[in-house]
């Protein structure tokens, strides 16, 4: 891979950072319900297309979604401390329903503009149907951790007061499982065990420091009232 390449993939995960951080920003200081909900949905959306590119940085393939999962884990852990059970489960199951709808929307679309232009610059039967199974198993992997995420935080909720604490214990676990899910399933059979275990090591300890670097702002964010939503 040559230098450019590598510029392009490193600027493309700084800009990642940023609007990911955006968002973070964006759920927590808007407290008007649909705006929580569409920075929500929206970080959901740009995290389901970064999926199905890899990335190159300094030598280790990454997929590039690795910064935006990471702060939709953290958004799902605001979510979870600033509404009740009844609507955290309300809006994960919206998210789900979305998600199923992009994915048929790019199957079809990728089935239709396939078949109409074979010469169009962005060959997306390349894109989506031969990451298929990371098209088709995206919403369920991401309703998965969201339903994980809920479930380690009520069964540490009364044991672990501190709040940093909480979170990275949280987080620590949650991104375990779901780093281990994506890449088995997005990737099994079609690139080799060993790459998909470097995949699986690397995009955890990135995600870990990312999620870890940013434990003090949500500490603080957690500080601001709940919404109901």
């Amino acid at each position: 891979m040559n230098k450019k390449v590598y510029k392009v993939d490193i600027l493309l995960l700084l800009l990642l950072i940023v609007l990911s951080f955006s968002f973070i920003i964006l759920i927590t200081y808007i407290n008007e319900k649909k705006s929580i909900i569409y920075a929500y949905l929206i970080c959901n959306i740009i995290n389901f297309i970064l999926s199905f590119k890899i990335i190159n940085i300094y030598g280790l393939n990454m997929n590039a979604n690795i910064i935006t999962s990471s702060f939709f884990i953290l958004m799902t852990y605001l979510i979870i401390e600033k509404t009740n059970i009844k609507d955290y489960k309300k809006i994960i199951f919206q998210i789900f329903r979305i998600n199923i709808i992009m994915t048929l929307l790019l199957l079809f679309g990728s089935l239709y503009i396939g078949s109409v232009s074979d010469t169009s610059m962005i060959d997306l039967r390349n894109i989506f149907l031969v990451n298929y199974k990371i098209l088709f198993s995206y919403p369920f992997i991401t309703l998965i951790t969201q339903l994980i995420i809920f479930i380690i935080y009520h069964n540490i909720e009364d044991t672990v007061k501190d709040s940093k604490l909480k979170i990275i214990l949280t987080n620590l676990n949650a991104l375990m499982i779901e780093t281990f899910i994506f890449n088995i399933f997005g990737y099994i059979f079609s690139v080799k065990y060993n790459e998909i275990i470097i995949l699986i090591i690397t995009s955890y300890l990135i995600k870990v420091l990312i999620t870890s670097s940013f434990t003090p702002l949500v500490t603080y964010l957690l500080t601001k009232k709940k919404v109901n939503v």
